[in-house]
Protein backbone atom coordinates (compact mmCIF):
# COMPACT_ATOMS: atom_id res chain seq x y z
CA UNK A 1 0.00 0.00 0.00
CA UNK A 2 3.03 2.36 1.15
CA UNK A 3 4.46 2.05 -2.61
CA UNK A 4 1.63 1.81 -4.43
CA UNK A 5 0.82 5.27 -2.74
CA UNK A 6 3.89 6.94 -2.80
CA UNK A 7 4.30 5.53 -6.57
CA UNK A 8 0.42 7.01 -7.91
CA UNK A 9 0.90 10.68 -5.73
CA UNK A 10 4.49 11.97 -7.07
CA UNK A 11 3.44 10.02 -10.72
CA UNK A 12 -0.55 11.65 -10.59
CA UNK A 13 1.06 15.34 -9.26
CA UNK A 14 3.52 15.41 -12.33
CA UNK A 15 1.24 14.43 -14.75
CA UNK A 16 -1.04 17.43 -13.69
CA UNK A 17 2.31 19.87 -13.12
CA UNK A 18 3.73 19.18 -16.53
CA UNK A 19 1.33 21.08 -19.25
CA UNK A 20 2.44 18.78 -21.67
CA UNK A 21 1.77 15.59 -20.14
CA UNK A 22 -1.74 17.32 -18.56
CA UNK A 23 -3.33 18.56 -22.01
CA UNK A 24 -2.00 15.80 -23.97
CA UNK A 25 -2.96 12.70 -21.62
CA UNK A 26 -4.13 13.10 -18.23
CA UNK A 27 -6.60 15.96 -19.44
CA UNK A 28 -8.65 12.66 -20.62
CA UNK A 29 -9.69 11.65 -17.12
CA UNK A 30 -10.66 15.35 -16.14
CA UNK A 31 -13.38 15.25 -18.54
CA UNK A 32 -15.08 13.87 -15.41
CA UNK A 33 -16.15 16.88 -13.80
CA UNK A 34 -19.13 14.87 -12.30
CA UNK A 35 -17.58 11.07 -11.63
CA UNK A 36 -18.96 8.03 -11.72
CA UNK A 37 -17.61 4.21 -11.23
CA UNK A 38 -16.75 3.33 -14.66
CA UNK A 39 -15.01 6.57 -15.19
CA UNK A 40 -12.15 5.88 -12.77
CA UNK A 41 -10.46 3.80 -15.14
CA UNK A 42 -11.17 6.72 -18.04
CA UNK A 43 -7.58 7.76 -19.19
CA UNK A 44 -5.15 7.30 -21.58
CA UNK A 45 -3.36 4.22 -22.09
CA UNK A 46 -0.14 5.92 -22.07
CA UNK A 47 -0.95 7.02 -18.66
CA UNK A 48 -2.50 4.13 -17.56
CA UNK A 49 0.26 1.88 -18.59
CA UNK A 50 2.61 3.82 -16.31
CA UNK A 51 0.68 4.74 -13.15
CA UNK A 52 -1.50 0.88 -13.01
CA UNK A 53 0.57 -1.73 -14.79
CA UNK A 54 4.21 -0.51 -14.10
CA UNK A 55 3.06 0.64 -10.73
CA UNK A 56 1.61 -2.60 -9.98
CA UNK A 57 4.20 -4.42 -11.14
CA UNK A 58 7.11 -2.53 -9.33
CA UNK A 59 4.56 -2.69 -5.73
CA UNK A 60 4.30 -6.71 -6.61
CA UNK A 61 8.42 -7.16 -6.61
CA UNK A 62 9.06 -4.13 -4.04
CA UNK A 63 6.74 -6.23 -1.70
CA UNK A 64 7.22 -9.88 -2.77
CA UNK A 65 4.32 -11.06 -2.11
CA UNK A 66 3.15 -14.07 -4.08
CA UNK A 67 0.23 -15.09 -6.34
CA UNK A 68 -2.32 -15.26 -4.19
CA UNK A 69 -1.53 -12.20 -2.37
CA UNK A 70 -1.21 -10.20 -5.32
CA UNK A 71 -4.56 -11.08 -7.28
CA UNK A 72 -6.50 -10.22 -3.91
CA UNK A 73 -4.36 -7.04 -2.90
CA UNK A 74 -4.61 -5.75 -6.64
CA UNK A 75 -8.85 -6.60 -7.11
CA UNK A 76 -9.09 -4.40 -3.83
CA UNK A 77 -7.01 -1.89 -5.23
CA UNK A 78 -9.27 -1.54 -8.34
CA UNK A 79 -12.23 -2.20 -6.37
CA UNK A 80 -11.16 0.49 -4.30
CA UNK A 81 -10.39 2.63 -6.82
CA UNK A 82 -14.32 2.43 -8.57
CA UNK A 83 -15.39 2.95 -5.76
CA UNK A 84 -13.47 6.44 -4.85
CA UNK A 85 -15.40 7.94 -8.66
CA UNK A 86 -18.45 6.50 -7.79
CA UNK A 87 -19.54 10.24 -6.69
CA UNK A 88 -21.96 9.10 -3.73
CA UNK A 89 -20.39 9.69 0.04
CA UNK A 90 -22.56 6.54 1.51
CA UNK A 91 -22.54 6.67 4.99
CA UNK A 92 -22.62 2.70 5.41
CA UNK A 93 -19.73 2.03 2.77
CA UNK A 94 -17.14 0.05 4.33
CA UNK A 95 -14.35 1.80 2.14
CA UNK A 96 -15.39 5.08 2.73
CA UNK A 97 -14.87 4.32 6.61
CA UNK A 98 -11.80 2.58 6.82
CA UNK A 99 -9.87 5.13 4.44
CA UNK A 100 -9.19 8.77 4.51
CA UNK A 101 -9.08 8.64 0.81
CA UNK A 102 -12.82 7.90 -0.09
CA UNK A 103 -15.08 9.07 -3.15
CA UNK A 104 -15.67 12.78 -0.94
CA UNK A 105 -12.19 13.35 -0.80
CA UNK A 106 -11.29 12.46 -4.59
CA UNK A 107 -14.62 14.27 -5.72
CA UNK A 108 -12.54 17.63 -5.06
CA UNK A 109 -10.12 16.91 -6.87
CA UNK A 110 -12.50 16.98 -10.21
CA UNK A 111 -13.70 20.17 -9.20
CA UNK A 112 -11.90 23.45 -11.07
CA UNK A 113 -11.34 24.56 -7.44
CA UNK A 114 -9.50 21.52 -6.03
CA UNK A 115 -7.64 20.26 -9.00
CA UNK A 116 -4.30 21.19 -7.85
CA UNK A 117 -5.15 19.26 -4.48
CA UNK A 118 -5.85 15.54 -3.21
CA UNK A 119 -3.16 14.06 -5.37
CA UNK A 120 -3.36 10.52 -3.48
CA UNK A 121 -4.97 7.47 -4.02
CA UNK A 122 -6.02 4.91 -3.61
CA UNK A 123 -5.79 3.91 0.21
CA UNK A 124 -4.36 6.87 2.25
CA UNK A 125 -3.82 11.02 1.98
CA UNK A 126 0.02 11.13 4.28
CA UNK A 127 1.58 12.83 1.04
CA UNK A 128 -1.82 15.49 0.70
CA UNK A 129 -0.57 16.19 4.50
CA UNK A 130 3.06 16.51 4.35
CA UNK A 131 3.30 18.12 1.06
CA UNK A 132 0.89 20.89 1.32
CA UNK A 133 -1.89 19.83 -1.42
CA UNK A 134 -4.37 18.65 1.42
CA UNK A 135 -7.78 19.98 0.68
CA UNK A 136 -10.47 19.03 3.57
CA UNK A 137 -14.26 19.12 2.89
CA UNK A 138 -14.67 22.05 4.70
CA UNK A 139 -12.26 24.37 3.12
CA UNK A 140 -14.15 23.00 -0.34
CA UNK A 141 -17.51 24.10 1.24
CA UNK A 142 -15.94 27.45 2.34
CA UNK A 143 -14.73 28.06 -1.67
CA UNK A 144 -18.01 26.94 -2.86
CA UNK A 145 -19.81 29.27 -0.40
CA UNK A 146 -17.63 32.14 -1.74
CA UNK A 147 -18.44 31.54 -5.32
CA UNK A 148 -22.02 31.63 -4.93
CA UNK A 149 -22.29 34.43 -3.20
CA UNK A 150 -20.23 36.44 -5.80
CA UNK A 151 -22.43 35.18 -8.43
CA UNK A 152 -25.49 35.90 -6.09
CA UNK A 153 -23.71 39.63 -6.08
CA UNK A 154 -23.38 39.81 -9.89
CA UNK A 155 -26.75 38.63 -10.43
CA UNK A 156 -28.37 40.94 -8.10
CA UNK A 157 -25.99 44.08 -9.58
CA UNK A 158 -27.15 43.14 -12.92
CA UNK A 159 -31.09 43.34 -12.00
CA UNK A 160 -30.68 46.89 -9.89
CA UNK A 161 -29.09 48.07 -13.03
CA UNK A 162 -31.84 46.21 -15.25
CA UNK A 163 -34.16 48.00 -13.10
CA UNK A 164 -33.40 51.42 -12.78
CA UNK A 165 -33.58 51.30 -16.67
CA UNK A 166 -36.34 50.07 -17.02
CA UNK A 167 -37.75 52.66 -14.64
CA UNK A 168 -35.78 55.83 -16.36
CA UNK A 169 -37.46 54.58 -19.78
CA UNK A 170 -40.81 54.42 -17.97
CA UNK A 171 -41.06 57.76 -16.09
CA UNK A 172 -38.71 60.28 -18.15
CA UNK A 173 -38.64 62.10 -20.94
CA UNK A 174 -39.40 60.87 -24.75
CA UNK A 175 -36.60 60.43 -26.14
CA UNK A 176 -35.77 63.52 -29.39
CA UNK A 177 -36.05 61.66 -32.50
CA UNK A 178 -34.21 63.92 -34.78
CA UNK A 179 -35.47 63.26 -38.66
CA UNK A 180 -34.13 64.86 -41.85
CA UNK A 181 -37.41 66.89 -42.47
CA UNK A 182 -36.78 69.95 -44.20
CA UNK A 183 -36.77 72.87 -42.05
CA UNK A 184 -37.92 76.34 -43.37
CA UNK A 185 -37.44 80.31 -41.87
CA UNK A 186 -40.67 82.04 -41.73
CA UNK A 187 -41.01 83.70 -44.79
CA UNK A 188 -40.42 80.89 -46.78
CA UNK A 189 -43.37 79.47 -48.76
CA UNK A 190 -43.56 75.96 -49.75
CA UNK A 191 -46.36 74.57 -51.47
CA UNK A 192 -47.07 70.89 -51.34
CA UNK A 193 -49.36 70.48 -54.33
CA UNK A 194 -49.44 73.16 -57.86
CA UNK A 195 -53.19 72.39 -57.84
CA UNK A 196 -53.82 76.25 -56.26
CA UNK A 197 -52.16 78.32 -58.60
CA UNK A 198 -55.05 81.58 -57.96
CA UNK A 199 -53.92 81.45 -54.34
CA UNK A 200 -50.21 81.22 -55.22
CA UNK A 201 -50.05 83.62 -57.23
CA UNK A 202 -52.02 86.23 -54.78
CA UNK A 203 -49.41 85.36 -52.02
CA UNK A 204 -46.63 86.30 -54.51
CA UNK A 205 -48.14 89.53 -55.04
CA UNK A 206 -48.54 90.04 -51.83
CA UNK A 207 -44.51 89.26 -50.94
CA UNK A 208 -44.00 91.05 -54.20
CA UNK A 209 -46.19 94.28 -52.85
CA UNK A 210 -44.18 93.93 -49.36
CA UNK A 211 -40.85 93.50 -50.49
CA UNK A 212 -38.85 96.66 -50.84
CA UNK A 213 -36.01 95.04 -53.79
CA UNK A 214 -35.54 92.59 -56.22
CA UNK A 215 -36.38 89.52 -55.40
CA UNK A 216 -34.43 86.06 -55.66
CA UNK A 217 -36.62 83.58 -57.12
CA UNK A 218 -35.42 79.44 -56.94
CA UNK A 219 -38.03 76.75 -57.84
CA UNK A 220 -38.46 73.97 -55.09
CA UNK A 221 -40.10 70.65 -55.35
CA UNK A 222 -43.14 70.36 -53.61
CA UNK A 223 -43.85 67.54 -51.03
CA UNK A 224 -46.11 65.49 -53.43
CA UNK A 225 -43.54 65.63 -55.81
CA UNK A 226 -44.94 68.74 -57.58
CA UNK A 227 -42.27 71.43 -58.75
CA UNK A 228 -43.46 75.03 -57.63
CA UNK A 229 -42.10 78.51 -57.67
CA UNK A 230 -41.11 80.20 -54.59
CA UNK A 231 -39.83 83.60 -54.39
CA UNK A 232 -37.88 84.51 -50.69
CA UNK A 233 -35.69 86.60 -49.53
CA UNK A 234 -34.80 85.19 -46.88
CA UNK A 235 -32.54 81.82 -46.64
CA UNK A 236 -33.78 78.69 -47.81
CA UNK A 237 -34.92 75.63 -45.94
CA UNK A 238 -32.68 72.81 -46.42
CA UNK A 239 -35.11 71.00 -49.17
CA UNK A 240 -35.07 73.80 -51.78
CA UNK A 241 -33.51 72.51 -54.91
CA UNK A 242 -32.53 75.02 -57.83
CA UNK A 243 -33.76 72.84 -61.39
CA UNK A 244 -31.86 73.48 -64.56
CA UNK A 245 -34.49 75.31 -65.93
CA UNK A 246 -36.37 77.17 -63.25
CA UNK A 247 -36.12 80.73 -65.51
CA UNK A 248 -38.19 79.13 -68.24
CA UNK A 249 -40.05 77.49 -65.56
CA UNK A 250 -40.66 80.55 -63.40
CA UNK A 251 -41.66 82.50 -67.17
CA UNK A 252 -44.49 80.22 -67.84
CA UNK A 253 -45.77 80.10 -65.10
CA UNK A 254 -46.02 84.28 -64.72
CA UNK A 255 -48.10 83.67 -67.95
CA UNK A 256 -50.23 81.10 -66.45
CA UNK A 257 -51.28 83.41 -63.78
CA UNK A 258 -51.81 86.50 -66.33
CA UNK A 259 -54.71 84.19 -67.93
CA UNK A 260 -52.52 82.88 -71.38
CA UNK A 261 -49.90 80.85 -72.32
CA UNK A 262 -46.83 82.11 -74.72
CA UNK A 263 -45.94 79.52 -77.30
CA UNK A 264 -43.65 80.14 -80.67
CA UNK A 265 -44.72 83.50 -81.73
CA UNK A 266 -47.94 82.70 -80.83
CA UNK A 267 -50.69 82.78 -78.23
CA UNK A 268 -53.06 80.28 -76.68
CA UNK A 269 -55.78 81.72 -75.16
CA UNK A 270 -56.85 79.66 -71.90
Amino acid sequence: MAFLDTWQYFLHRLFHNVPYLYKHFHSRHHRLYVTYSFGALYNHPFEGFLMDSVGASLAFLVSGMGNRGALVFFSFSTLKTVDDHCGYNLPFNPLQLLFWNNADYHDIHHQNFGIKSNFSQPFGTIWDHLLGTHMSRDEANKIIKMKEERKAARLAALNNKSTALTSALAVGPSPTIKTSAPVFSKDDDVHSSGNNSGNDSHEEAEKEKRSPGPQRRTSTIGFDGNATANASHGHFGSSAVELPGYRELLSTRARVDNGFVSGKGQGKSL
